[in-house]
């Protein structure tokens, strides 16, 4: 099956776009698994670059690495997308947000303070949840769900061209934490992310893994209750899809090209699944 030709906004395209030519237009916006996990001489991969249609697709990409949910829902911040939601119909518009946010949020480095990371109480050390601040974890899936309410509230305002277009949410898999950044020509660029959060809390290695499942799987619960077939919303559970990457390792492991971004493989099957979800509602058939 051909692949969508995926039209990146932050880098426009030498040639106008018909969109009469495609059968299948999707709008999409959000994080770097809409984007790039790392850049060499040839950009990593995404869920986006992997999806296949049968017919010829176009996907108009706002996403950029590192975007957070409080930019993508924010007009002043991202206009040119809402603008674009407003006015240009597609058959679908598809999100990925709330990643970076949590990422954001495990430690504060500058004031060497735990956020959602925090040190285990006393006596409490051989369980993963004493390093998890559920309140802070808590109230920040709560940000994350007013944060697109506002993207979805936004779809209906003004001419409203995507009224009634549906829009699709993906969760996050289950990512191990070790130290394997993110690589910008082969050297060290960003990261690691939990991995280095949980050193600093002094977690034991043998937790890493479940304390990662504890914060995966309560921001995958805020996102799947955002799921809302009655208003077109529709969330894809991609958790377990993957096969994880083996504790220790420093690079490319399994489905895993560092510690919180899939290799080609790894979208590949978070595409497919996400393939099945826009056949399943009609948008492809």
């Amino acid at each position: 099956m051909p692949r969508p030709r995926v039209v990146n906004v932050q880098l426009p395209p030498e040639e106008e776009i018909f969109y009469s030519e495609y059968a299948i237009s999707i709008l999409a916006e959000g994080d770097s698994w809409f984007a790039w996990s790392q850049l060499n001489l040839v950009p990593s991969s995404n869920i986006l670059e992997q999806l296949d249609f049968d017919e010829k697709a176009l996907v108009v990409n706002y996403a950029y690495s590192g975007d957070t949910i409080r930019r993508m829902s924010s007009f002043f911040d991202n206009g040119a997308f809402f603008i674009e939601m407003r006015s240009q119909p597609y058959n679908a518009i598809l999100l990925s947000g709330g990643g970076n946010d949590v990422i954001d949020a495990l430690y504060d480095y500058q004031a060497d303070s735990p956020l959602i990371i925090k040190r285990s109480d006393d006596g409490h050390g051989d369980d993963p949840n004493s390093y998890v601040d559920v309140d802070a974890l808590n109230a920040l899936c709560a940000y994350v769900t007013a944060n697109f309410q506002q993207i979805f509230n936004y779809r209906t305002q003004g001419p409203a061209a995507n009224k009634h277009t549906p829009i699709i949410l993906h969760t996050y898999d289950y990512m191990t934490p070790r130290d394997a950044p993110a690589l910008f020509m082969h050297n060290r660029a960003r990261g690691p992310w939990l991995f280095r959060a949980l050193m600093q809390v002094g977690a034991p290695s043998a937790l890493y893994q479940d304390i990662a499942k504890i914060i995966i799987d309560t921001l995958a619960e805020t996102l799947l209750n955002l799921a809302n077939p009655a208003e077109l919303i529709y969330v894809v559970d991609t958790r377990g899809l993957l096969t994880p990457a083996v504790p220790g390792t420093t690079a490319h492991s399994n489905d895993w090209i560092n510690e919180i971004h899939p290799d080609t493989s790894g979208y590949t099957r978070l595409a497919w699944r996400i393939g099945e979800e826009l056949e399943r509602i009609g948008v492809v058939v």
